[in-house]
């Protein structure tokens, strides 16, 4: 273990706008602190899924060997699993210091949201501000707590007032997009009289907002929306998203401060570190969005003053725009090189040539650090270091690769880095077939792009393994062949021989002719 402390998190995935904001907290503070970070992005823990199954295997890497504390992101790793399961596979860490966000569990330090009082205050508004009284509701996973809680506020807040709740207008969508956008489809043709639809999620809200908008409905006049975490996507979108604000990036600075107590022997607090959640008003309500443009102006401001405050207002917009414009761009371009360094390696069947190609490729995506381990689910097998590239220098390495040990991240000589960094840890895997584990440098950055690397990669490893093994195959069968044309030989000269009377065949298995 190197002298930097490093701090290990584990998530879901880096792809969800959730996601990213808490791994953006964590990673500022890290930063600050000069801390190195290791994103696991290992699914979801118990899922059916096949390929969730098989993301999960990066969480054995969150070990003492490779970390000196963990940060889990309970709701998100634990979609699927009941609170004392989520608790239970938290201990299951120890020693090392755990913290975990947003879900309170027995014996785990926490860090969470005040999920009730923030749904409790949206609801509340939609009913006494904009006096509406069919309000559905789109639910998280039935064992998610954070979605219980959710839930819980939203019935209370109906009940006080004497609207419901009517479970025909409770939905499940598992936090998905996708599903609730198919879930309000099917909802409004049922039951046309809702007029406001609340959301566990940003997520499923802005799929809610899709399918009514697709219907034709009006947003907010006929049916108003609302979310819960104020992800980036919320105030963009059209109307923009009236949601609770879930201080995403306090909580994963706060985490890190509070896993650093432990580490360095504090005890754990008695309660949870709790931050409040409160409602974000926007236009999907029916109230107009709030803006920072409440400008304390001089009470004898002249017309010069007010002209000059308003050039500095709009020349701060222009550079907002600018900025994002250029940040646009730059997406795109990435975009457009990832797309060419798939074809790439989706077109390679050679694994050494498959490896020259991401080592080099990635480093103009600017991804100077990353390591290819090639690895199965077979406990006897031997993990094999196939590519290590730090800070631009590519080591070399043999054909058959460097072996490394089960759950070590890096063998000896390798990942001793001088400067910070951040590091993600991706399963490579297609189908039902785990093939290793892809380690890159990133700094946070939304990472829909690089989940499609992650797959392009496993797309191709798998091509070239199947190739690979093709060529053995192949020669398998020339050397039968080759034995089957040399025995067929010697049966030829039996045959042949039979006529001649007696014969002799030696220990290697030629024939002599002589009596």
């Amino acid at each position: 273990m190197p002298c930097r402390l490093r701090i290990g998190f584990l998530i879901n995935d880096i792809a969800g706008a959730y996601q990213f904001s808490l791994w953006s907290g964590i990673d500022a503070a890290c930063n600050e602190k000069d801390i190195d970070l290791i994103v696991f992005t290992g699914g979801e823990v118990g899922a059916t899924d096949p390929a969730k199954f098989a993301r999960a295997r990066v969480f054995e890497f969150a070990n003492a060997k490779n970390v000196d504390g963990l940060i889990i992101s309970a709701p998100a790793v634990g979609n699927h699993m009941s609170q004392d399961q989520i608790a239970e596979y938290c201990q299951s860490f120890a020693p090392l210091p755990v913290v975990t966000l947003a879900l309170d569990l027995p014996g785990v330090p926490s860090v969470i949201v005040d999920n009730e009082a923030g749904m409790e205050a949206a609801v509340r508004h939609l009913v006494t501000h904009h006096g509406r009284k069919q309000i559905a509701f789109i639910g998280g996973p039935l064992a998610n707590n954070e979605a219980q809680a959710r839930i819980d506020a939203y019935r209370r807040v109906l009940r006080q007032y004497g609207l419901g709740p009517y479970p025909h207008l409770e939905l499940a969508a598992d936090f998905d997009h996708g599903k609730a956008y198919r879930s309000v489809k099917q909802l409004y043709a049922d039951h046309p009289q809702i007029d406001a639809v609340v959301a566990a999620n940003d997520d499923m809200a802005l799929g809610a907002m899709d399918a009514l908008l697709e219907l034709g409905v009006k947003i907010p006049e006929q049916v108003a929306v609302c979310g819960f975490d104020d992800v980036e996507e919320a105030q963009f979108s059209t109307p923009s998203l009236f949601t609770v604000r879930q201080p995403l990036h306090d909580q994963g600075v706060k985490g890190v401060d509070l896993l650093l107590d432990l580490i360095n022997g504090k005890s754990p607090p008695e309660k949870p570190v709790l931050i409040p959640a409160v409602p974000v008003l926007r236009q999907s309500c029916g109230c107009e969005t709030h803006t920072d443009l409440n400008i304390p102006l001089p009470q004898d401001a002249t017309v010069d003053t007010l002209k000059s405050i308003l050039h500095e207002q709009i020349t701060k917009a222009e550079t907002t725009l600018q900025n994002e414009s250029y940040q646009k761009i730059v997406m795109q371009r990435k975009i457009r090189e990832l797309q060419d360094l798939s074809a790439l390696l989706i077109n390679t069947f050679d694994i050494k040539s498959l490896i020259d190609i991401l080592s080099n490729g990635l480093q103009q995506q600017g991804i100077t650090t990353s390591y290819l381990i090639l690895d199965t689910d077979n406990e006897k097998s031997t993990p094999n270091l196939m590519m290590a590239v730090e800070e631009g220098i590519v080591f070399p390495i043999s054909a058959g690769g460097f072996p490394v040990e089960k759950r070590i991240l890096f063998p000896d000589g390798f990942g001793n880095n001088k400067s910070r960094r951040t590091l993600i840890v991706e399963p490579l895997f297609f189908g039902t077939s785990t093939l290793g584990f892809f380690i890159y440098s990133m700094a946070p950055c939304r990472g829909m792009i690089y989940e499609a690397l992650r797959t392009t990669i496993s797309a191709a490893l798998q091509g070239a393994l199947l190739v690979h093994q093709v060529r053995i195959r192949t020669q398998e069968v020339e050397r039968a062949n080759a034995s089957l044309q040399d025995a067929a030989q010697k049966v030829h000269d039996i045959l042949e021989n039979i006529e001649q009377g007696l014969f002799t065949i030696s220990l290697d298995g030629s024939i002599n002719n002589e009596h």
